[in-house]
C-alpha cells in the first residue's frame, strides 16, 4: 500500500466519522476527502489493491460510506478459483464490504440494469443485476422469489 494511502487512512480513522471509500474509482474518485481503492495505480487511487484478495487492507468497521460506480457488474457471480478454493467472488466482495462498514454505514452501488442494452453490449459485464438483486443483501427485506 502506498505511504500516502496509509497516512490518509490513519488520519481518517482518527476522525469521529470514518472513511468514505470509493471502490474501483480509477482516476475519478468521489472527492478529496474520499479514499480511492482500485487495482490500477492512477491519479486519485490511494490504495492499489485487487478486491478479489481478502482481506482488504482496511480494518473492520472503518467506513461510513462505500461507493461502487459501474464496478460490481465486472465481478463474476460464480466462478471456481482453484488457487483460492472459492466459487462466489461477488458474495466474497459483498462480505468484505460488510466487514469494513460501520454499523449504520451506507453503501451506494451504481450498475447497469441486467436486462439493459448498456449491460448486454459490454463483453466485460459478467454479473447481471437488477432492483431485486439487492434484497438478498438487505436484512430488512426478504428476497422476492419468482415462481415459474
Amino acid at each position: 500500500m502506498p505511504k500516502k494511502a496509509q497516512r490518509s487512512i490513519e488520519d481518517l480513522l482518527k476522525s469521529a466519522s470514518g472513511i468514505r471509500l470509493d471502490i474501483g474509482c480509477g482516476r475519478w474518485k468521489q472527492g478529496p476527502d474520499w479514499v480511492g481503492l482500485d487495482m490500477v495505480a492512477d491519479e486519485g487511487v490511494d490504495i492499489v489493491w485487487d478486491v478479489n484478495r481478502h482481506p482488504w487492507p482496511l480494518p473492520d468497521e472503518c467506513c461510513i460510506m462505500v461507493v461502487c460506480s459501474h464496478f460490481v457488474e465486472h465481478i463474476p457471480p460464480c466462478l471456481f478459483d482453484e488457487k483460492r478454493g472459492t466459487w462466489f467472488p461477488f458474495l466474497e466482495f459483498m462480505n468484505e464490504v460488510w466487514r469494513i462498514m460501520k454499523p449504520d454505514g451506507e453503501l451506494a452501488i451504481a450498475t447497469p440494469h441486467g436486462y439493459s442494452i448498456g449491460f448486454l453490449q459490454d463483453p466485460t459485464h459478467v454479473a447481471a443485476m437488477h432492483e431485486a438483486t439487492w434484497a438478498y443483501f438487505d436484512p430488512l427485506e426478504r428476497p422476492r422469489r419468482r415462481v415459474v
